[in-house]
């Protein structure tokens, strides 16, 4: 049997177990039952009113041109050893986890005056998770134990175990994830971060969740994901008081989406039922301005703009093939592509240039004059200057 038939029977099984998971999903009655006896809320929010979806045309990319910036820009390291986690500071410093001296380390936007964040060390982290002020986050060891820290009070708390999928409230309050392995046991949960306090809000059921809480104020803690038979995928907005909002319509099948950074719009890859290739999209938070951007990449290889207009991302220079993952090997070019007209600059193209590229973790400088990220081949930090 070839490799496409059998895609074909997986898509078809999704589907109808989806189409099951749909309707008991939505049929079940919200569940605001509390865990480890955590304290009675004071006031219920209202339910949030969302606007119904009038996608626009999904069938056709927009058609900006593509250009080539000249000369290449410049491209350095921004430390000497393997590192990752790295996020930017609103005081314009850079902080990232070391891996050779297995500790947190500040510097400045360049690069220069290290110092060390922390006086801990750690041994097997293998993810961070960073709050919004990047004074606290959540640590992922190898094995799945994960941890709250805070680099301030050099404090750390274990969290439950089984918990996945953190994300940080806007105001740096709260987690969201996802805990439980079974489809009678999986929910959604908030809590403080160091999980005290915590409130199931959803029982998730069949159902993934394809992003975490979002920025927009009031705006949902989950998106979360059902497929439907014959009709695409759902994506449901879920909020603090357990509250799903009007559906999304997505098209094609994905298991990602990336917010803005206001928490507007939203980056989606779609993996389409003939050639099952991945191309980016995007939409609005309400399902609005839905429309392919015509590129092959991974959202993780890209970053919003502040204004939610352009996004820079790492496109792979070779075809990402038939079941495109984020671990095979690739060498990247940098586009900016203007996710309203179609626009496209290409930044940097690696058949010019001496150092190859595998990034991760994309993010751009306050004024956006530059770009940072994670080189896989080589574990460094890289910036990119775009001025």
């Amino acid at each position: 049997m070839s490799k496409k038939v059998i895609i074909i029977l997986s898509i078809f099984i999704i589907l109808t177990v989806s189409g099951i998971a749909l309707y008991w999903w939505l049929a079940k009655p919200i569940d605001s039952s509390l865990v480890d006896q955590a304290p009675t809320p004071t006031e219920t929010p209202a339910e949030p009113q969302i606007k119904e979806a009038n996608p626009l045309d999904q069938t056709k990319p927009l058609a900006g041109k593509s250009t080539l910036v000249k000369p290449l820009k410049k491209l350095e390291a921004l430390n000497d050893n393997p590192a990752f986690g790295f996020a930017i500071k609103s005081n314009l410093e850079v902080i990232y986890f070391d891996k050779t001296l297995g500790q947190f380390i500040i510097t400045s936007l360049s690069g220069k005056n290290r110092l060390m964040a922390s006086g801990s060390k750690f041994t097997n982290l293998d993810k961070v998770i960073w709050s919004p002020d990047k004074t606290e986050a959540i640590l992922i060891f190898a094995g799945g134990l994960s941890y709250y820290y805070n680099l301030t009070e050099n404090f750390s708390q274990k969290l439950p175990v089984g918990a996945r999928d953190f994300s940080w409230s806007p105001s740096g309050d709260k987690i969201v994830y996802e805990i439980g392995d079974e489809p009678t046991s999986r929910k959604i949960m908030v809590a403080s971060p160091d999980a005290s306090g915590q409130i199931k809000i959803k029982d998730l059921g069949y159902a993934s969740r394809v992003a975490g809480w979002s920025s927009l104020a009031g705006g949902p803690v989950s998106l979360v994901q059902v497929y439907s038979l014959g009709s695409g995928r759902d994506v449901y907005p879920v909020y603090e008081n357990g509250a799903s909002g009007q559906a999304l319509k997505l098209s094609g099948y994905g298991d990602k989406v990336k917010y803005s950074r206001d928490g507007k719009r939203l980056l989606f890859p779609v993996v389409d039922t003939e050639e099952f290739k991945q191309t980016l999209w995007v939409a609005d938070i309400d399902g609005l301005n839905n429309y392919s951007l015509g590129v092959q990449t991974f959202i993780e290889k890209c970053v919003w703009d502040r204004l939610a207009t352009f996004v820079y991302c790492a496109v792979p220079s070779e075809a990402l093939g038939a079941e495109p993952k984020l671990e095979q090997a690739t060498t990247d070019n940098f586009w900016k592509i203007n996710t309203k007209t179609g626009e496209k600059t290409k930044l940097y193209d690696q058949s010019e240039a001496d150092i190859k590229i595998d990034a991760e973790n994309v993010w751009t400088s306050p004024s956006e004059d530059r770009l940072y990220f994670e080189n896989v081949r080589d574990g460094k930090i890289y910036i990119l200057y775009l001025q």
